[in-house]
């Protein structure tokens, strides 16, 4: 009779579980989190409520008025934004910051630090962005374009089929 050989399962050392080492940490000195903590998700701003911590926020974040700055945009996502020199500029409550224009996103900026992200309402006014939201979500215009594009590339697959 032939019989299949018996198979031993491979032996699997046992995994040692580090000593747990519970300490007391040096307070922070900073009230500034570090950088990356914004790397995952953009909680500055969402997670304030309307108190003194926003004002005191937009204050560390705020410039001197831009010379001249001219006219604000009228239309579309930038509308209340001001352009000077290759930046963009927004004036809320009565100050001014330099912002960012990223994709969708506009943050407030302040040379390597970067801030809240800002949304304008109905009347293109300007203020903190709370929404909670997950970090590179990518564009909604690169998106757009993407399903575009794989309609354009079905309709032409679908032609080739009904030529065949």
């Amino acid at each position: 009779p032939t019989e299949a050989p018996e198979i031993a399962p491979p032996q699997i050392p046992p995994v040692l579980k580090p000593k747990l080492i519970i300490g007391t940490l040096a307070p922070l000195t900073k009230t500034e989190l570090p950088q990356e903590h914004y790397e995952v998700v953009h909680t500055s701003g969402a997670l304030m409520g309307r108190s003194s911590k926003r004002a005191n926020l937009l204050d560390s974040f705020s410039i001197a008025a831009p010379d001249s700055p001219g006219q604000p945009r009228t239309e579309g996502a930038l509308r209340g934004l001001y352009a000077k020199g290759g930046k963009w500029y927004a004036k809320m409550s009565g100050k001014w910051f330099e912002v960012t224009v990223e994709g969708d996103q506009i943050c407030i900026i302040d040379g390597a630090r970067s801030g809240p992200p800002v949304i304008h309402d109905a009347r293109g006014q300007w203020q903190i962005d709370t929404r909670l939201r997950l970090r590179g979500g990518g564009s909604k215009g690169a998106r757009q374009r993407v399903v575009a594009e794989a309609r354009r590339r079905s309709v032409e697959l679908l032609a080739e089929l009904n030529q065949f």
